[in-house]
């Protein structure tokens, strides 16, 4: 069984290694996600790799960051585009250039974890097909972890029931700008995908992220659906610790 996350160290790491810094997006954007990081590290933290273990963390890489700190992994981010790397390499990790929409992954590094948190849903391919290629770069018995929103979360009801746009346009990225969610899947489909690609399902959870919102339309927001949250698939977050079997 592994070891239990202090809070308190934690928090430091995160203050000082991923606060004050833009990676992929604005700094306030990591001053909101201090709460959701910590869910998440506590959900992966469940069937981690004790011990010495690599990880590849795919979009921005904060969680590589804290995976580096906090569990002594030996990791390494990776993004489709380079603004991120500064960041990065200030941190003493390595930096890799990776679009999830190529055909193949130009590397033959292998891991023994790949984490992807809120990357799957801008992705407009179907997840089974990069959860495959991903699979490709685990070695036997590897971990896939992901976050992603719930499809079926409180607010996309309330944004269909007003007739508000739940999605962004679902389109191929062919200029090279960054892609807003394409799709949310539910729980049942997540699933499905897991399986189609053979992967073993370690970890499947409904959960509340802890996003705090961007707005403070979007902090009331949440405030006024928390009821709603007691039914686990209005729930906002999908959490999943995939394995790629031996």
């Amino acid at each position: 069984m592994t070891q239990s996350i202090s809070r308190t160290e934690y928090d430091k790491v995160y203050t000082d290694r991923i606060l004050g810094r833009a990676f992929v997006e604005d700094k306030s954007y990591y001053e909101e996600s201090r709460e959701r990081y910590w869910r998440s590290l506590v959900q992966f933290n469940k069937h981690r790799p004790a011990g010495e273990a690599s990880l590849l963390d795919i979009g921005g890489g904060q969680f590589a960051i804290l995976a580096q700190q906090l569990f002594e992994y030996r990791a390494t981010a990776a993004d489709a585009v380079d603004s991120a790397e500064a960041d990065v390499r200030a941190a003493g990790l390595e930096f890799l250039k990776l679009n999830l929409m190529d055909e193949v992954y130009d590397t033959d590094q292998q891991f023994d974890v790949i984490s992807i948190l809120e990357v799957i849903e801008h992705i407009p391919v179907p997840p089974y097909l990069i959860f495959g290629k991903l699979a490709g770069m685990l070695r036997p018995g590897g971990l896939l972890f992901l976050t992603t929103p719930n499809g079926f979360r409180i607010r996309n009801v309330l944004y269909m029931l007003a007739n508000k746009r739940v999605l962004d346009h679902f389109r191929y990225n062919e200029d090279n700008v960054p892609m807003g969610h394409m799709h949310e899947y539910t729980m049942p489909q997540m699933l499905w995908q897991a399986e189609r690609a053979g992967l073993e399902v370690l970890l499947a959870e409904q959960t509340m992220s802890g996003w705090g919102g961007s707005s403070k339309g979007a902090k009331i927001m949440r405030a006024l659906t928390a009821p709603a949250q007691l039914v686990p698939h209005l729930r906002e977050s999908l959490i999943l610790t995939l394995r790629k079997p031996a």
